[in-house]
């Protein structure tokens, strides 16, 4: 905390006069304290029940949201005309039309 500037000094004075006294302690107030020091379990199962449906609830979504992240499996023809693509890109890679007519002008 700051002190107060010199020019405040009839403030601080009046303040001082007029505090209110502090309140008295609470009855019991240092048995409390301790026995609830003293007894940590009753934290510990509460966090139990706390911890244990939001593991589950996680597992529980993480399981769902694989699913839903999933890629559907393709139909029969969509592999079909996969596979026919790869094939005719397959060939045309390895037989490009240049060569094929290289060769053929050369057998003349």
């Amino acid at each position: 905390m700051s002190l107060l500037p010199d020019d405040d000094q009839d403030l601080v004075d009046f303040l001082r006069q007029h505090r209110s006294p502090p309140p008295p302690p609470a009855v019991g107030l240092e048995r409390e304290i301790i026995s609830k020091i003293a007894a940590p379990s009753d934290r510990r199962r509460w966090n139990f029940w706390l911890i244990a449906p939001t593991l589950a609830a996680s597992l529980i979504t993480a399981v769902l949201s694989y699913r839903a992240w999933m890629p559907p499996q393709p139909s029969a023809t969509e592999v079909a005309t996969l596979e026919a693509f790869i094939e005719s890109n397959w060939h045309n890679t390895i037989y490009d039309n240049s060569d094929t007519e290289l060769i053929s002008t050369n057998d003349e």
